[in-house]
C-alpha cells in the first residue's frame, strides 16, 4: 500500500481511499493505511465503523491529526477510541469537538473530569488573552507610519502582523487610514 501511494499520489490516493473504506478491516491493513500518512484515506478509515484499528495505529493517526485539522472530527466520531487518545486529541481539537469527547458514556468520570479540565482552562486563556492586548507596542506602530509613508500598507502586511498578534500594527495602520489618533483608537478597542 505505501509504495503504490508514494509511487502515483493521485492513484495512490483513490486506491487507499477504496481499501479504506472495505468492510471489516483487519488491523494489520488500517495500520498500513495510516502509516502512509494520506489524509484522504485516513478520515476515510476512521469513517469507517468496521474498520479494526489498534491503540497503536489511533497514536499514529493522533501524531498527525495535530497538524491536519480534517483528522480532528472522525476521530472524535470513533466509538472505540482508546482512553489515552482521547487524551492526546483532547489537547489540540476544537472546543465544540471536546464537548463532543465529554458527552460520550463509555469515558470514565476521571476522564470526563479531565476533558472538562482542559475546556475550562482553554475559556480561562483565552478570557486573559483577550486583557492582555497590546495596542501601544512603540515598534509596531513606528512600522505602521513608515509604511503608510510609502502610500499604502499592502494586506499581506497588515494580516502578517494580525496572524502574529501585533495588533498595535493593525490599530496604527487603522488609525492612519481613517485619520484618527492611534491613541483614541486603542482606547475605544480596549
Amino acid at each position: 500500500i505505501r509504495d503504490r501511494a508514494c509511487s502515483d499520489r493521485g492513484a495512490g490516493t483513490t486506491a487507499l481511499t477504496a481499501v479504506a473504506r472495505r468492510n471489516a478491516l483487519d488491523a494489520s491493513v488500517s495500520d498500513a493505511v495510516a502509516s502512509t500518512g494520506d489524509t484522504d484515506a485516513i478520515v476515510t478509515l476512521l469513517q469507517n465503523e468496521t474498520a479494526n484499528i489498534e491503540e497503536t495505529t489511533f497514536d499514529r493517526i493522533a501524531e498527525l491529526a495535530t497538524g491536519q485539522e480534517q483528522l480532528h472530527a472522525p476521530m472524535v466520531g470513533r466509538d472505540d477510541l482508546p482512553s489515552e487518545t482521547i487524551r492526546k486529541v483532547a489537547g489540540f481539537v476544537s472546543d465544540t469537538l471536546l464537548e463532543q469527547l465529554t458527552s460520550r458514556n463509555d469515558l470514565d468520570d476521571s476522564l470526563r473530569d479531565e476533558i472538562r479540565s482542559k475546556i475550562e482552562e482553554r475559556l480561562s486563556d483565552a478570557t486573559g488573552s483577550q486583557n492582555a492586548i497590546e495596542l501601544n507596542n512603540a515598534q509596531s506602530i513606528a512600522e505602521a507610519h513608515e509604511e503608510f509613508s510609502k502610500g499604502r500598507v499592502p494586506a499581506h502586511r497588515i494580516m502578517r502582523h494580525l496572524n502574529g498578534g501585533d495588533s498595535s500594527f493593525v490599530v496604527a495602520v487603522i488609525a492612519l487610514i481613517s485619520g484618527s489618533r492611534n491613541e483614541s483608537l486603542a482606547n475605544a478597542i480596549q
